[in-house]
């Protein structure tokens, strides 16, 4: 028995498929609908500023304008997707799709910030805004410390005193003197950021307390206890709306932005009666 042609099993592909035989249908019903006598066909119209717009991705494309065939194509290209465009919305397929959902709001929310234009902040507005976050723009504080680990273990803490107890009789900070740290035993010129980041959150808060050139008492963590003497510390330097600069108005602009935003889609919503199955 000869096999089937391609064609032939493509056919009876589509036809296993529902949702592609619905469309093709409605598609089918929309074309023979628009030839019949006395029905008005749809327009679709490209204008000047669209013309232009081809024009203008083609050089961005190509490096040269397009020539007369080339325009052509182009318009026959996007009056194609325009004319299914516009019969995919008549089927509904926009409605109840996530992706298109996501799209149309992004654009939405595009369209809203285009719509808000954003006043300059004055300087006292700066000046406000660094005020109330002055850690985002001036210097942190810093840090340069000798440190011993001890490991957790059942025996961790008397270990820690024991070690404690040699270093302050004047015991110089050894790796062999407690357990592998990958920072090492002296720790220099370190920000609270990276100090977190190696020994924990609680840490900063810590080194604060601790007298420089002093061994502190064991401080636990995660991973075990850590005994410290503080040898330097640089303060935290606090900015200036000069030194900010543009950092400082470009962070302004958006918390700006942010609000305007909020506020335009809080109005939006307004428009709205909510109405949900669970509450009626």
């Amino acid at each position: 028995m000869p096999s089937e042609k391609p064609a032939y099993a493509g056919i009876r592909r589509l036809t296993r498929e529902p949702l592609l035989v619905f469309l093709l249908l409605g598609a089918l019903i929309f074309a023979a609908d628009r030839m019949r006598p006395g029905v008005e066909v749809d327009t679709i119209t490209v204008s000047e500023a669209r013309l232009g717009s081809l024009r203008a991705d083609f050089v961005a494309r190509e490096g040269r304008a397009p020539d007369v065939d080339e325009l052509d194509a182009l318009v026959a290209d996007w009056v194609t997707e325009e004319a299914l465009y516009r019969r995919a919305r008549e089927l509904g397929l926009h409605r109840n799709d996530p992706l298109i959902r996501r799209q149309l709001v992004r654009k939405m929310r595009y369209l809203i910030e285009d719509a808000t234009p954003l006043p300059e902040p004055s300087e006292a507005e700066l000046a406000a805004w660094l005020t109330e976050h002055p850690e985002r723009f001036g210097t942190p504080p810093r840090y340069s410390f000798d440190h011993v680990f001890i490991a957790r273990g059942n025996d961790a803490e008397a270990r820690a005193l024991a070690t404690l107890a040699l270093l302050r009789d004047g015991a110089s900070a050894t790796n062999a003197m407690g357990d592998p740290f990958p920072g090492g035993t002296r720790i220099d010129d370190a920000t609270p950021q990276q100090i977190a980041r190696d020994f924990g959150s609680g840490f900063n808060a810590q080194l604060d307390d601790i007298r420089n050139g002093h061994w502190q008492s064991p401080i636990a963590s995660r991973l075990g206890w850590h005994l410290l003497r503080v040898t330097e510390r640089t303060p935290f330097q606090a900015a200036t709306v000069e030194s900010s600069g543009e950092r400082l108005r470009a962070d302004y602009r958006n918390h700006q932005r942010e609000r305007a935003n909020a506020e335009a889609v809080e109005a939006l919503r307004e428009a709205f009666r909510v109405e949900r199955a669970d509450q009626q």
